[in-house]
Parts: structure tokens; C-alpha cells; sequence
């Protein structure tokens, strides 16, 4: 949860919780409430998981909390080159934005639902989401209000598709494979995510990062096609197996960690 001025969220593993991101507002302190960056945010190169039945439903909340609307951060949540992954077998809201004085500039990401498409919303009710080179499932509504207080502005230029195209999604191995749809399908970054918020990194399991390649296109999501798989490597665990017998059919299972 966060309630600064001038937040950047970057090349991290958020899994779990009520919400992955809760970005409120500054709970009276007019010292935050007066810098002009308490109104914009940016949030970039994470990998964002919701397991199955885990707390809220919604992903990120940005806004405010404290029924004191006058205090919302009535800005600009900028949400660019994440890989969001619900494995809700339920629904899923991706935003909760809590006044229509918010926005989220959304660019260039991975949503990704392993229930159907119909079961994912971007917006709880209010605010606008505006929509540019994402990767999406198909069958997505603006809403599970109907009609919703809120809107998304969607330019036509995301990808549908029943998988991204993951190394191993079993693994929680999130870098693109080869043949992937989201390979060197993004677009520009907003003006002002540039040049101080540039994508220049991303996350390496865990808790570490590494340079993040570069070529003429921008890859949806976290990670961008050449860089090293955060798999470890494959280490059998099995140390010993008990002796055959000639002419007596034999079977063992070996134990085994890392690898795909």
C-alpha cells in the first residue's frame, strides 16, 4: 500500500494479497497533497499474480480510501510492460480506480486470466482506463456493473489471444517463448514515462534484476524475448534406487527440481 507523492514501481514479483497494489491517498498530510507529483504515478516492468480465491478480486486500486475524495490523488496511474496473471477460476477486476478524476494510461501489457476471457473486468466501476498494445483474452468487459460509472477507452491495437506464449507457465517461467504473439507487438510510451521511467530492466528470480534487452521493438509484458530464463537449472534429488531382479519388470521414480 502506498500513499506517496512521485511513486515508481518497478521490476518487481508482487504475489498475493488482499491486492497486489493499493495506491491511496495521502490520508490528510498536506506536505504529499502539495507536490504536484502526488498526481501521477508510474508502475512498469512487474510481474503481478492474483492466486486462486486469494483475498480481493481486484488487482490494483489507485485513488483513494479514505471517503475523503478531495484528498484522491485525481491524477494518472501510467501501467506499462506488466505482466498481470490471474489464476482465479472466479472473476477478476484488473483496476479499481475510485473516482472518475482518475485515469490509467495502460500500455503494452500481458493480462492474462487462465479462466475464460468473460471472467476479467478492467474497471471496478468508476475512472477510465485507456487502452493501448496490450495483451488481452478475449471476451473481456468493461465492468461487472452494468452500465458502469466509469469507461475504457480501448485504441484497437491489443492482442487477443488464448495464451501469451510463455517458456512455462507451470513454472512461473513469465519470459516470452519463441512464436509468442506479444514479441515486438508494443507500442511507444506515454511522453511522460520518458526518458526518467524508461524500461531498461527487468525482474530475475528472485529478488534481483538484469539489463533488459534491446531491439527495435518493445515486447508486451515483463520480459523481452533473449534474455536468460529465471528457471533453475534441473537437479535430480534422487540419491539412490533399490536393486532389480533379472527377468522381473522394474520401475522407479526419480525426484527432481529446476528445469522444464
Amino acid at each position: 500500500k502506498d500513499r506517496s507523492a512521485g511513486l515508481v514501481a518497478r521490476y518487481n514479483w508482487i504475489e498475493g494479497g488482499n491486492r497486489e497494489m493499493d495506491l491511496v491517498d495521502a490520508g490528510g498530510c498536506a506536505v504529499i497533497l502539495g507536490d504536484p507529483r502526488y498526481h501521477e504515478a508510474f508502475v512498469y516492468g512487474n510481474i503481478l499474480i492474483e492466486p486462486d480465491g486469494d483475498g480481493n478480486r481486484q488487482i490494483v486500486h489507485y485513488g483513494g480510501d479514505s471517503a475523503n475524495t478531495a484528498d484522491y490523488r485525481k491524477g494518472t496511474l501510467y501501467f506499462y510492460e506488466n505482466t498481470v496473471i490471474s489464476k482465479r477460476t472466479d472473476r477478476t477486476t484488473y483496476f479499481r480506480i475510485s473516482t472518475n478524476d482518475e485515469r490509467c494510461d495502460a500500455r503494452n501489457n500481458i493480462f492474462y486470466t487462465v479462466a475464460s476471457g468473460d471472467t476479467a473486468s478492467f474497471l471496478d466501476n468508476t475512472g477510465t482506463v485507456q487502452l493501448s498494445h496490450n495483451w488481452i483474452k478475449p471476451g473481456w468487459v468493461v465492468s461487472f456493473n452494468v452500465p458502469p460509472a466509469g469507461s475504457v477507452v480501448n485504441d484497437g491495437t491489443s492482442i487477443l489471444g488464448t495464451s501469451p506464449g510463455f517458456v512455462n507457465e507451470a513454472a512461473q517461467d513469465y519470459h516470452l517463448a519463441a512464436g509468442s504473439s506479444a514479441i515486438n507487438a508494443g507500442g511507444t510510451l506515454s511522453p511522460a514515462a520518458l526518458v526518467a521511467n524508461d524500461v531498461t530492466r527487468q525482474y530475475r528470480k528472485h529478488q534481483a534484476s538484469e539489463a533488459r534487452p534491446k531491439d527495435q521493438s518493445l515486447d508486451l509484458g515483463a520480459y523481452e524475448l533473449g534474455s536468460v530464463s529465471s528457471v533453475a537449472a534441473l537437479t535430480i534429488g534422487t540419491t539412490s534406487l533399490p536393486n532389480g531382479t533379472t527377468g522381473v519388470a522394474y520401475a522407479a521414480t526419480l525426484t527432481a527440481t529446476g528445469g522444464t
